[in-house]
């Protein structure tokens, strides 16, 4: 029988030991990784988005209507037809985008034509206004307007109006890029006219 040289048996006895140790850590380390807290370069999953959370931020454009057209008394978007009668058609869109810090410029472009029998009348709307945009709660902002707004009336001759309009409605943000709001409004007809209204509107709208 060959005899084993000491320094061997002690090479083997360390080479042992050591592997035993370290299968017994494994364990141990695998344990302590999933309990440490994430390191500072490391990023933890993100949380989902709030469907208001990104609404008004900067570069952000904003297309809406109003179910009361800005600056004169009629719908934003309306279709009639009277059986045996005329019809009328209104579309009236607005525009805005985000500067950033929430602050708002935009306007509004609007086409409206009546046609009854011989006679028709053809109204075109624009407008400029500015705003401000307050996150609330989660799904909720305040997005305050105010602006100056124009209207020209082709029927049987043409008329001009001007009127200013503040309007405040509070918006419910349902899911990203889409919201529902409504809120009273304050207008003054201080051309071809001479008159205040008020009242409250309902606003529909997306963003991108």
């Amino acid at each position: 029988m060959q005899k084993t040289p000491p320094w061997a048996s002690l090479r083997l006895l360390v080479i042992s030991g050591l592997a035993v140790g370290a299968l017994t850590a494994l364990p141990g380390v695998a344990r302590a990784e999933e309990l440490a807290p994430p390191t500072a370069g490391a990023s933890a999953p993100a949380a989902p988005a709030a469907p208001a959370s990104n609404f008004g931020g900067s570069g952000s454009w904003v297309l809406s209507v109003q179910s009361h057209a800005a600056g004169n008394s009629t719908a934003s978007f309306f279709f009639q037809k009277v059986s045996g009668g005329g019809w009328t058609v209104t579309v009236q869109p607005a525009l805005d985008y985000f500067l950033g810090s929430g602050v708002s410029v935009g306007g509004v472009v609007g086409f409206s034509h009546s046609s009854s029998g011989s006679s028709s009348s053809t109204t075109v709307n624009f407008g400029a206004r500015a705003g401000f945009n307050q996150p609330l709660v989660d799904k909720l902002t305040f997005w305050p307007t105010a602006g100056v707004y124009g209207s020209y009336l082709n029927s049987n001759g043409s008329s001009t109006t001007a009127a200013a309009e503040v309007y405040a409605p509070f918006l419910y943000h349902p899911v990203q890029h889409f919201f529902v709001g409504v809120g009273p409004y304050l207008g003054f007809q201080f051309h071809g006219g001479d008159f205040t209204e008020y009242g409250l509107d309902l606003v529909i709208g997306g963003w991108l």
